[in-house]
């Protein structure tokens, strides 16, 4: 049933059938240094996020249902929908709100999140939502492999799909999805047994350490630097970027926001069909120039390389007046470790 207006009654879209299933819970979030006004802010924050990610990649109101899980929610969402922009779009822009979140929130509220990806038949009852594809969502969920990889990896984000989603769409690699970027865990949950597939965003082309038993044996790479090679007991990921001062970001944001092509929005357009598609689909695009310059900028900072690829498209199209060397030199001063 879709949304729409009967005698000023508004309808929502229920499942019926088959749909995606998006469920996400915080990770730790009943730790006890936590409060409950800082819990409320954290679940406050994760709604709002996830919202955004999923009105990102074309969910709207009209096609999904949610329930609050507590420590999380579950979406619910329409199976014209498509599963790739849900791995894709919604996953990446939350991640990177996640990242804006975390910045400026104390340690104690921080959020790091884990999202499990599943497809299949749902009923809503009256109640609420029942079905095998929905208890299987949340089992992968709780799979603690999937909890190793999100704490092992030091990153705020982690995703896991069933081995149906895999099979059907990860493995195929339409769209902007990467099946490289997934490795197989085994999940053993209450009654379910059997595999699931992990992706952790920005976690590097690092391979993640192999879990239980499963052992990955990779010859030895002849020119890495001594320096390169990992310690024991040193975590498979590398730790998250330090953060950009504020400054320099408003800094960045005030020089490209005078290059004539970034001051229109079909010129930041065609700017961000050159950027790789991993970083153009994870910006939240805004109606204002000034905050949709801002949300390319922080986005691309959220992808190794991403800032000098967005200056090369920018210098590429606009030529090199002088608002894109000034630009250059702007991100050459305030950023030069990037």
């Amino acid at each position: 049933m879709s949304v729409g207006e009967l005698g000023g009654v508004t309808e929502r879209w229920v499942p019926r059938g088959t749909c995606a299933i998006f469920a996400c819970d915080i990770a730790s979030f009943g730790d006890a240094s936590r409060t409950d006004d800082v819990r409320e802010i954290m679940r406050e924050a994760m709604y709002r996020h996830l919202d955004e990610g999923l009105r990102a990649a074309g969910v709207g109101l009209e096609k999904r249902y949610r329930e609050d899980r507590g420590d999380g929610a579950m979406v619910l969402v329409s199976a014209d929908v498509g599963t790739e922009p849900l791995l894709t779009t919604a996953v990446d822009t939350l991640r990177a709100e996640l990242r804006r979140y975390n910045k400026a929130a104390a340690e104690v509220a921080k959020i790091r999140l884990r999202v499990a990806v599943h497809t299949g038949e749902a009923h809503h009852d009256g109640n609420g939502v029942v079905g095998t594809a929905v208890n299987h969502a949340f089992r992968i969920l709780d799979a603690q492999p999937f909890k190793d990889a999100l704490n092992e990896s030091g990153m705020a984000l982690a995703v896991v799909v069933s081995q149906r989603v895999h099979d059907d769409v990860v493995k195929h690699g339409p769209g902007l999805i990467d099946p490289d970027e997934y490795r197989r865990i085994d999940i053993a949950v209450k009654e379910t047994e059997g595999a699931a597939w992990v992706r952790v965003p920005g976690a590097g082309s690092r391979p993640m350490a192999p879990s239980g038993s499963e052992v990955v044996q990779r010859p030895p790479d002849p020119v890495a630097a001594a320096g390169d090679v990992p310690r024991a007991g040193e975590p498979p990921f590398p730790p998250e970027p330090e953060p950009v001062p504020p400054q320099a970001v408003f800094e960045v944001v005030n020089a490209m926001c005078e290059v004539p092509l970034m001051a229109t929005e079909q010129g930041r357009n065609q700017v961000m069909r050159i950027v790789r598609g991993e970083i153009s689909g994870a910006v939240p695009r805004q109606s204002e120039t000034r905050m949709d310059v801002y949300a390319i900028v922080t986005t691309c900072l959220d992808y190794p390389g991403g800032l000098g690829e967005l200056l090369a498209a920018i210098k590429g199209l606009a030529g090199e007046p002088m608002a894109v060397l000034r630009l250059e030199q702007t991100i050459a001063r305030v950023l030069p470790r990037l």
